[in-house]
């Protein structure tokens, strides 16, 4: 991981390092001009990739793309470029797990400054381009990563396809070429941090690439000798989860995506695969089996209207499979990948108790007043699972079916869809909330910083009550019994007298 100095970074300092990382011969390289065609600059025209002309392109000039020599190069490029920008990064992020879990951290993302991203490795002694296009492919196997319709990923640089540099700027979008935030959404730096991160990047022996490759090849043959196949399991290298997504960014982007498709269907050609995938992520992220989703997404396949993508029917469902698949192997979640303040005003807690007479519904309530502030969408409106609610609450199935129902008549919550089932299916689609109960400005509040963690809310919870009210207001509002089992609870979860 790289680790920003945050000091000012001349351009004469970035030239440099620059042309040690990226550049393997300077007789052949690419320059886009301003309205965006490539002109391939060859030895023959006896022109050479001089430090001006480096320096040029991070002026934003003109761009300046580099090629692999005839048999070696610096740096292995994975060019991840597709129409739909989120879908780049989904690939992105299944790309660099996959370097992870073959204990190759020293990879680094850059935006390609349209649609796309570059993930690059440097190397301090330069590796054959055919031992890199083998390791590319393992990875891209191991990835589960295959042509679409929509894009795909390529292997850079050879010695007829090159790469734009990074630090300059794509010349029809004129977006700048940053270095992205691998830790942050790939959030992307700025241009100076862009110099920094440059300028710390470090560079490993090929020998790591070949021990992979190794590896592989070794299991391979054993899966051979073993079943007579040559499959390979996605899973073999795969860590055991992968945040994609983070609060402000992805999560409205693929949870509402994944919301919309579900509700609504395909309206368009050229959407069917994020559809599945968007969908796939979120009933796995409400802890659907793999069995479910698969059969909830072949069942919403079968019901598009034909005329809303040109893939055969046949082949989409395998695609539904495939991608399913993917996702519960890889164990990839949308949930945020930082930790989220929720706010809970005092007004809130006594309204639980001086309009709700069961214990049951205000801890369902303040799951669902917890859950808006982490996922809602701008309009308020959120889905929960039965399973995070009860593991919010810690109560049972049926006693939060009650309690849902209850506040649904006390117009505290609305229900927008529930128990809608996948037709030919058993399969329930998630149920769609809201919750009117809105924070008054200058409110006292009690803040609490959560995790994923749906554990932490039940303790929350009890501090809230504890923090908003005296021993003798509870007892005074609530009958013996419920008081004396709520200082119980409330003991045992803030492990303090009451």
């Amino acid at each position: 991981m790289v680790i920003l100095e945050n000091k000012h970074i001349k351009i004469e300092e970035v030239v440099p390092k620059l042309r040690e990382l990226y550049i393997t011969q300077s007789h052949t390289f690419l320059k886009q001009h301003s309205n965006g065609n490539y002109i391939t600059i060859t030895k023959e025209k006896k022109l050479i990739l001089f430090d001006s002309m480096l320096k040029s392109h991070i002026k934003g000039n003109y761009t300046i793309g580099t090629f692999g020599s005839s048999e070696m190069t610096k740096f292995i490029c994975f060019d991840v470029d597709y129409q739909d920008l989120q879908y780049a990064k989904w690939i992105t992020y299944k790309i660099i797990n996959v370097l992870d879990s073959f204990g190759l951290s020293e990879y680094h993302v850059s935006t390609s400054g349209k649609k796309g991203y570059h993930i690059e490795m440097f190397f301090s002694d330069l590796i054959n381009i055919k031992l890199a296009m083998k390791f590319f492919q393992i990875v891209l196997n191991e990835a589960n990563i295959n042509k679409d319709i929509n894009g795909n990923v390529e292997y850079r640089p050879s010695t007829n396809q090159g790469v734009k540099l990074p630090l300059g700027i794509h010349q029809i979008s004129k977006n700048f070429c940053s270095f992205c935030d691998i830790n942050n959404s790939l959030k992307f730096y700025s241009k100076n941090e862009s110099y920094d991160y440059l300028m710390n990047i470090k560079k490993i022996s090929h020998k790591r690439i070949e021990e992979v490759i190794t590896i592989y090849e070794d299991r391979v043959q054993e899966n051979n000798k073993s079943s007579n196949q040559t499959h390979i399991s996605n899973n073999r290298f795969s860590k055991p989860m992968l945040a994609v997504t983070d609060k402000n960014e992805d999560i409205e982007d693929i949870y509402e995506m994944g919301m919309r498709y579900i509700n609504e269907g395909l309206k368009m050609t050229g959407t069917r695969h994020n559809a599945l995938l968007s969908m796939g992520l979120v009933y796995k992220s409400l802890n659907y089996t793999e069995e479910d989703t698969k059969s909830i997404l072949i069942e919403w396949m079968k019901e598009q209207p034909k005329t809303t993508y040109t893939t055969p029917l046949q082949e989409a469902l395998k695609d539904a499979i495939r991608i399913v698949e993917d996702i519960y192997a890889k164990d990839y979640i949308i949930v945020p990948s930082k930790s989220v303040t929720i706010q809970i005003p005092k007004s809130l807690l006594k309204k639980f108790y001086n309009e709700l007479n069961n214990e049951s519904e205000r801890k369902v309530l303040f799951s669902f007043i917890v859950h808006k502030q982490k996922y809602a969408n701008s309009k308020g409106v959120f889905f929960v699972s039965s399973n995070q609610i009860e593991t919010m609450t810690g109560l049972s199935r049926a006693t939060v079916g009650r309690s849902i129902k209850n506040l649904e008549k006390l117009n505290i919550i609305q229900v927008i869809e529930a128990n809608r089932k996948q037709e030919g299916t058993y399969i329930k689609k998630p149920n769609v909330y809201s919750v009117t109960f809105e924070i008054p400005e200058k409110e006292i509040v009690l803040e609490r910083v959560l995790t994923k963690d749906y554990e932490e809310v039940k303790s929350f919870y009890y501090d809230c009550v504890k923090h908003f009210f005296t021993r003798e207001e509870l007892k005074q509002i609530l009958p013996r019994r419920q008081f004396e089992s709520l200082v119980n609870k409330i003991e045992e979860h803030t492990q303090s007298q009451f």
